[in-house]
């Protein structure tokens, strides 16, 4: 009996170290996969990632507070961004005692300066050429202030070639449909050429001279302008009229626009005269406050000057968080109590 016994023992005990055995290898591979293979929510990137995909800097600049600090100046000459030429970028922060003065010593230091390189420009002796200078605001986009300058030295003057540039009208501001019929209209004559006006063509500009303002055309030739023959008493200047349409589209309001017109004499001589017109309106809200100075070395065309965003003016300069600001106090006599006491206060 006790010899059974054992051997019911022996083999119960076999049959579970069987089983254990099948259990074992059947939970440690599952566990084994469950530890080395991701799991989707790894695989997959979550709903916040797949929409945003912005990094935590730039969902930090994306919470914050717009940028009103100007961070870009650049300056064009002879037209704007689309037409002038661009001389460069401006050094800005610096400083600036005009600034200080006009607005007070938090303003200080928006100062700027272009020394730009002129030697492969042919600036003309008296010409004027208009300056466009441009601010950008990352919490308002680009503006511009228009300032002219004027070349030294003196035009070429050549006493034979005679115009009269009669349109457009500087004095007179451009509204409404006569926006759409802007010309440019007048006579010219080369008295060395008694026997015709002498003149070989004439060419238009818009807001700077030749190689620098925008091209607008050669205007028509020969028109009758018997008045002109009458006045010379040469009837062989009777067809010195020109004329020519300007393109409006493009144009802004509240610019006042200078108009180049070149006359080219037959011997290859010319003679050139500036007048301008204003068309009826304001233009874009301008919210930086620009003034700057120009002026010409030998080499360079120097400007400076400073610009503030408008808010600042209105508002106040905001502090720099760079900057530790300590309360400091200011120490006063008074008898409010009675007698002459020493106060203090923030």
């Amino acid at each position: 009996m006790k010899t059974i016994t054992i051997m019911l023992t022996v083999f119960f005990l076999a049959a579970v170290i069987f089983f254990g055995v099948l259990i074992i290898r059947q939970v440690v591979p599952g566990r084994q996969a469950a530890e080395t293979e991701p799991t989707a929510a790894e695989t997959e990137p979550t709903a916040a990632e797949t929409v945003t995909g912005t990094s935590p800097d730039t969902a930090e600049e994306t919470a914050g507070e717009p940028d009103e600090n100007i961070n870009k100046i650049e300056i064009y000459v002879g037209g704007n961004k689309n037409d002038g030429i661009f001389l460069g970028e401006a050094e800005y922060g610096l400083e600036s005692k005009d600034a200080a003065l006009i607005y007070g010593q938090d303003f200080s230091n928006f100062g700027f300066e272009l020394s730009a390189g002129i030697r492969e420009y042919n600036f003309e002796p008296g010409m004027v050429y208009p300056l466009y200078i441009y601010t950008y605001i990352p919490a308002s986009g680009w503006n511009f202030a228009r300032k002219e300058i004027t070349a030294p030295g003196d035009p070429e003057v050549y006493e034979t070639i005679h115009i009269s540039l009669e349109r457009p009208d500087p004095s007179k501001i451009i509204e409404g449909d006569a926006v759409k019929e802007i010309y440019v209209k007048g006579w010219a004559l080369d008295l060395a050429y008694p026997d015709d006006t002498g003149i070989d063509r004439v060419e238009v500009y818009l807001e700077g001279p030749k190689d620098f303002g925008k091209f607008m055309g050669r205007a028509e030739y020969g028109m009758e302008r018997t008045d002109v023959g009458n006045a010379y008493g040469n009837a062989n200047y009777n067809n010195s009229g020109f004329l020519l349409k300007l393109d409006e589209s493009g144009l802004e309001p509240g610019i006042n626009y200078l108009v180049y017109v070149y006359f080219y004499s037959k011997n290859g001589q010319f003679k050139y005269s500036i007048t301008g017109f204003t068309i009826a309106g304001e233009g874009q809200p301008q919210n930086a406050l620009v003034h700057a100075e120009a002026g010409f070395s030998r080499k360079s065309l120097d400007i400076s000057g400073w610009a503030i965003n408008k808010k600042f003016v209105e508002e106040g300069v905001p502090r720099s968080l760079d900057i530790e600001y300590s309360i400091k106090k200011i120490v006063f006599v008074s008898s409010q109590k009675g007698n002459k006491d020493i106060f203090s206060m923030n």
